[in-house]
C-alpha cells in the first residue's frame, strides 16, 4: 500500500506543530520576528479589552475640589472642576481626555496633558501623546531636575499633568517594556492564527493507494486536489477506487492552541490586576471588590496627587484638595453591604439622612439638610444651628434648652 502526505503531494507547504511552538511561552525564535510597540499592542484583544475596562471605569468619574473650613471640608465650585469634567477646552472631551490619559499610562508608564494657563487662570487641558514629548533630566542623583520638550519647544514640568511610572522623572515604565515577551508571545499567536484561518480550508491529512501509481496518475490526481482546495465552494473531492483519504491531526493541536490562548489571557489580565471574570463580566462580588481596592483606588489616588501637584496654587495648597466622586464605584457593591455601611455612618455621625439619600439617587427630605442622629431613636441633631428635634415630642431644642416657641424646656436631652 503506497501512502501520499497531501499537503507535500500537492505543493501546500507543511505548517510548523503549534504544539511545540506554544509549550514554554513561546521560544524566542519564534516571535523573533514580531515587535509589539504603543501603536500595535490593542491589537491583542486581550489587551485591549483590559484597557478599555479599566479606563472605561476611571473617565466617567466626576472630580470634586474641596476646601477644609471652620473644621468642616466643604465642596468648591470652580472652573478647574469643570475643566476636568465637562469641557477640557480642547478638541477631543473631557472624558476622552482622562481616557487617553489612563491608557497611555498603562501601555507607556507616562501620560501628558498640558495646563494651558493665562496668568493664575487655566483655560483649558490639552491632551498630548507621549511620543510627542521628550523629557531630559539633570545627572544629579539627588536634586533631580527634569525639561519637557515639544516639537522643540521647552516647558516646565507643572506645566503638565504627568501620571508617570517613574523612579527619576526621565525613565518610564510601562506594559510593554515591563512584559515585552509575553507580549510579543500574544502577538504570535494572532498572527498565527490569522495565517491558520486563511489555510484552514486546505485538509491535513494522507491519501492512500492501494495499488502503486505512476506518475501520470500522480500528476492527475494533484490537479484535481488543487482545484479542489483553490476553490472553496466545493464540499466534497471525489477518490477514484482505490483511494481512501484519512484526515491526520487537527483537534489535538486546536485544543493546545486553545489552551495556550486561554494561558496567555490569564497572564495580560494578571499584568493589569483583572481578571478574565472581571473582562467578561462574570466576576463574583468579592473579585469585584479586590479589583477596586488593589487596583483602582490606587491609581485614582495617584490622579489626585498628581492633581494637587499641579492644578493648585501654592497658596490652596494647605487648604484645598481635589477628590474622585465615588459613588458609581459604591454603588457596585450590593444593596445589602451599602446599606449597611450607611448604617454604621448614620450611627456614627459620619453622614447625614440627606446626603445617604443622594447617594442612592432619591430626593432630599426638607429640613435635614445637617441632620444627625443623636439617638436613632428618637433624636435628631441639626450641625449648621445646634437644634435638636425631639421626634416623638414634636418639639425642637437649641443648645441653651430653648424650645421652639421660646419657654425655657425643663427637659433634658438625655433620654
Amino acid at each position: 500500500m503506497e501512502i501520499i502526505n497531501i499537503r507535500s503531494l500537492f505543493g501546500i507547504k507543511e505548517k510548523r506543530d503549534n504544539s511545540s511552538i506554544f509549550s514554554s511561552s513561546l521560544s524566542s525564535s519564534a516571535t523573533s520576528n514580531v515587535y509589539v510597540t504603543s501603536k500595535n499592542v490593542t491589537e491583542i484583544p486581550m489587551v485591549n479589552s483590559n484597557i478599555n475596562y479599566i479606563a472605561g471605569r476611571i473617565a466617567p468619574l466626576k472630580v470634586k475640589l474641596y476646601k477644609k473650613e471652620d473644621g468642616k471640608i466643604v465642596e468648591v465650585k470652580d472652573e478647574r472642576t469643570k475643566l476636568l469634567n465637562n469641557d477640557c477646552g480642547g478638541v477631543i472631551s473631557s472624558y476622552n481626555t482622562k481616557f487617553n490619559m489612563i491608557k497611555d499610562y498603562l501601555i507607556q508608564g507616562r501620560s501628558h496633558i498640558y495646563i494651558d494657563r493665562k496668568g493664575l487662570k487655566i483655560n483649558s487641558l490639552r491632551y498630548v501623546n507621549p511620543s510627542d514629548v521628550m523629557i531630559m533630566g539633570n545627572n544629579d542623583p539627588i536634586f533631580k531636575e527634569v525639561q519637557y520638550s515639544v516639537m522643540g519647544k521647552p516647558y516646565k514640568d507643572f506645566e503638565f499633568i504627568t501620571l508617570a511610572n517613574s523612579a527619576d522623572g526621565c525613565t518610564f515604565s510601562g506594559l510593554i517594556n515591563q512584559n515585552r515577551t509575553l507580549l510579543e508571545s500574544a502577538m504570535y499567536m494572532l498572527v498565527n492564527n490569522k495565517t491558520s484561518a486563511k489555510n484552514s480550508n486546505a485538509p491535513k491529512g494522507i491519501i492512500e493507494s492501494d495499488i502503486p501509481l505512476g506518475q501520470e496518475e500522480l500528476d492527475a490526481l494533484k490537479a484535481s486536489w488543487r482545484k479542489f482546495v483553490s476553490n472553496g465552494t466545493e464540499q466534497s473531492f471525489v477518490l477514484n477506487q482505490g483511494l481512501h483519504f484519512q484526515n491526520v491531526g487537527g483537534n489535538n493541536q486546536q485544543n493546545q492552541i486553545v489552551e495556550q490562548q486561554n494561558l496567555l489571557d490569564k497572564q495580560i489580565c494578571a499584568l493589569f490586576g483583572t481578571s478574565i471574570e472581571l473582562i467578561n463580566g462574570t466576576a463574583s462580588e468579592e473579585q469585584e471588590k479586590a479589583f477596586i481596592r488593589a487596583k483602582l483606588i490606587p491609581l485614582l489616588d495617584k490622579i489626585i496627587e498628581e492633581y494637587n501637584r499641579v492644578l493648585l496654587l501654592e497658596t490652596e495648597k494647605d487648604s484645598m484638595f481635589f477628590g474622585f466622586d465615588l459613588t458609581e464605584i459604591s454603588k457596585d457593591a450590593s444593596m445589602k453591604d451599602r446599606m449597611e455601611g450607611y448604617e454604621v455612618a448614620l450611627k456614627n455621625n459620619i453622614m447625614d439622612i440627606n446626603t445617604v439619600r443622594e447617594l442612592e439617587n432619591l430626593p432630599r427630605i426638607p429640613n435635614l439638610d445637617n441632620v444627625l442622629k443623636m439617638n436613632l431613636s428618637d433624636v435628631l441633631f441639626n450641625v449648621s444651628n445646634g437644634n435638636s428635634m425631639i421626634l416623638n415630642l414634636g418639639k425642637t431644642v437649641d443648645l441653651d434648652g430653648n424650645i421652639e416657641d421660646g419657654t425655657k424646656s425643663s427637659e433634658t436631652l438625655q433620654e
